[in-house]
């Protein structure tokens, strides 16, 4: 039972991710959810991540989301500069 625990506590906490950037063919889509850790998150955009290291940004958990996406409508800060760097591609 207590190896159980440490194992536990060793391991990153699951969390959702949805992915706030613009669409990119293939690759992203506005609003995808994606649960797990955030190097699995960040992994899922691994593609889009390549081309576009901003992208990272983009990537918020569920808590943030209402946060960020103000962040982007008012512009003028790091997630509205990430946003236009994906959409330059």
């Amino acid at each position: 039972m207590a190896r159980q625990k440490q194992q536990a506590e060793s391991r990153p906490e699951a969390a959702v991710y949805v992915y706030i950037g613009p669409g990119v063919q293939g690759v992203a889509q506005t609003g995808t959810i994606v649960t797990g850790t955030r190097e699995e998150a960040l992994a899922r955009y691994a593609p889009l991540l390549e081309r576009c290291p901003e992208a990272a940004r983009l990537i918020v958990r569920d808590t943030a989301l209402a946060e960020a996406r103000a962040k982007l409508k008012k512009g003028g800060n790091a997630l509205a500069a990430a946003y236009a760097a994906v959409e330059r591609g």
